[in-house]
């Protein structure tokens, strides 16, 4: 502790000992205050010098990424060290060799006050991680990312892309302003979009903002859309919002489930009667382990009896689930839900054990 605090004392004697150590880097500064990162560069440690001899990341990179919490107590100015290393020329698109992560994409998860300082240091917006996700897709996960971050992120995308349109690598070809395509719909390798990521993480503001322009119709890997998906998270306002915007309401994902039934599957009778008078097909057709079923039989079998009444009122077709479940009445009346019996015979159903 006694070399550190020499250290920023900054006289001629520290500095002389500070090159004397071939093993000190600026990672060991990580915890301590400006005046002695501010020292550690003035000594000739370059700004992007590894952070510890097993490692190769560097400080920019760290802090980019680095919960407030830690700095807490010590009084500490974070976002002035930041900018002490911007100014000594630390490398602002510096990305880790494994993970491809670069150091905006660690401000996009923990610390949006970093991105417009990275973003005037030149810092680039359209790079991938090795997973595919993009720096929109990291901050559209955290509630911290409010509407005015993303908006800026499109931005310096869309002007970045005009700058590169000549030589565009394979990741930066597109606009990137919101219903034009570009990074607010790069998918990573699961296919997921930033609006899927935001609907994912339950990230209410962002999701609302990216549903305002992103694409809605795009799905991922699992045949999961942007409404299925907010239909599988509870997100009532983005279901809203994507309704209003045409989604279709009948796509199904790799299992064949529509949005309906989905709702279905996670007990949510809201969901349900939203999607209804949205114009869902309460007839929809599911097959499962060979046995063919429509979202009342699904509803019935679950003894969800709301559910039930909701799609008899919008018109679910009695006829087709007789064909398909006759015994659907007595087998729920077996299981003990006797008023959901009475209320299927009450709609042409036979609680008898002859199938009608």
């Amino acid at each position: 502790m006694k070399a550190m605090l020499s250290i920023s004392a900054r006289s001629k004697d520290d500095r002389t000992w500070f090159n004397e150590r071939k093993d000190w880097h600026l990672g060991e500064h990580l915890l301590n205050t400006l005046p002695i990162l501010e020292a550690t560069l003035e000594a000739g440690v370059a700004a992007d010098s590894p952070t510890k001899l097993s490692d190769t990341t560097t400080a920019l990179w760290r802090r980019a990424g680095w919960h407030r919490s830690y700095g807490t107590g010590r009084g500490r100015d974070e976002t002035e060290e930041f900018r002490v290393l911007l100014q000594a020329g630390a490398n602002v698109n510096f990305a880790d060799h494994e993970t491809r992560k670069t150091v905006m994409m660690r401000a996009a998860v923990r610390r949006h006050e970093f991105i417009p300082l990275l973003l005037d240091a030149g810092a680039r917006v359209n790079l991938r991680d090795s997973k595919g996700k993009s720096t929109l897709a990291y901050a559209a996960r955290y509630p911290s990312a409010k509407p005015s971050t993303l908006q800026r992120l499109l931005d310096a995308s869309a002007v970045e892309t005009l700058a590169q349109s000549k030589d565009a690598g394979p990741y930066a070809s597109s606009a990137s302003d919101p219903g034009t395509g570009g990074i607010v719909d790069w998918a990573d390798q699961d296919g997921n979009t930033p609006l899927m990521a935001a609907i994912s993480a339950q990230n209410l503001e962002a999701a609302l903002f990216l549903a305002e322009g992103a694409n809605i119709h795009a799905t991922n890997n699992d045949g999961h859309g942007a409404l299925l998906s907010a239909v599988d998270r509870g997100m009532d306002e983005v279901m809203a919002m994507l309704l209003s915007r045409g989604v279709d309401i009948e796509h199904r994902d790799v299992r064949g489930r529509t949005p309906l039934m989905v709702a279905i599957e996670q007990w949510d009778h809201h969901q349900v009667k939203r999607l209804l008078r949205a114009g869902a097909n309460a007839d929809a057709l599911y097959e499962a382990s060979s046995v063919t079923k429509v979202p009342l039989i699904m509803a019935a079998a679950a003894g969800k009896e709301l559910v039930v009444r909701d799609l008899i009122d919008h018109g679910a077709d009695m006829q087709l689930v007789k064909k398909l479940k006759p015994d659907l009445a007595r087998q729920c009346k077996i299981a003990g839900n006797d008023d959901l019996a009475q209320w299927l015979v009450k709609h042409g159903m036979n609680d008898r054990e002859e199938s009608a």
